[in-house]
């Protein structure tokens, strides 16, 4: 390195004016190396060597979702008791179930029976539902449209199969499990929801002729 800047330093003199004296120069040479080499040794050891890049150091930044404590709400609760009954509650309070069905959940909670007769039985149970009708004054609504009422809850997924006959087919279905044990417990504003539709279909027997019984007045 020292025979590069005495070839520059002879390369400057042809254009400045340097001092003649050889000895001085070179010693002048030699110390600005040296203040150079200790430039590049500091700089090696306080940030290792020269040609890496410094970058800053970045820490990884974890984001944690906070979890938020359930509330102890009705809501919530209802939730815990089960999908389908929570799909049974909302379609109640949403006035998406029809006045039929809900005569049926009236008639179902009444006589405390969540096993309804089907397939070849279904006459049977037409028949039970006529003599409920007509010792409670409601109108015959669900004894003329009980096969589809059972069907929609079906499809609704409320009912399951719980006999069949010896060829397979269904004679009588439950209500699940998920809503039967709650159906003689309901809350409050589902039981008024009901109550209101059976109020409206309270129906005078205007066929059923009173005994005479004897006296003038």
């Amino acid at each position: 390195m020292k025979r590069e800047f005495l070839s520059f330093i002879q390369l400057l003199s042809t254009i400045f004016k340097l001092s003649n004296n050889s000895i001085l120069i070179s010693q002048s040479v030699k110390k600005f190396i040296t203040e150079i080499d200790n430039i590049k040794s500091e700089l090696n050891h306080d940030h290792g060597p020269s040609e890496n890049p410094i970058f800053p150091k970045i820490e990884k930044i974890e984001v944690v979702k906070k979890e938020t404590a359930p509330k102890d709400s009705p809501e919530l609760v209802q939730i815990e008791k089960g999908d389908l009954y929570s799909k049974f509650l909302g379609l109640v309070k949403a006035n998406r179930l029809k006045v039929d069905e809900l005569l049926l959940l009236h008639y179902i909670i009444d006589t405390s029976r969540v096993k309804l007769m089907t397939g070849w039985q279904e006459e049977n149970e037409v028949s039970n539902i006529t003599e409920w009708e007509k010792i409670n004054d409601i109108k015959d609504v669900l004894s003329k449209k009980y096969p589809a009422v059972l069907n929609r809850f079906e499809l609704r997924g409320f009912t399951e199969v719980s006999a069949i006959t010896s060829y397979g087919n269904p004679k009588e279905v439950k209500i699940k499990d998920e809503i039967a044990s709650n159906i003689l417990d309901l809350p409050n504003d589902v039981l008024l929801k009901i109550e209101a539709i059976v109020k409206d279909n309270f129906y005078e027997h205007m066929n059923e002729v009173k005994e005479d019984d004897g006296f003038p007045f």
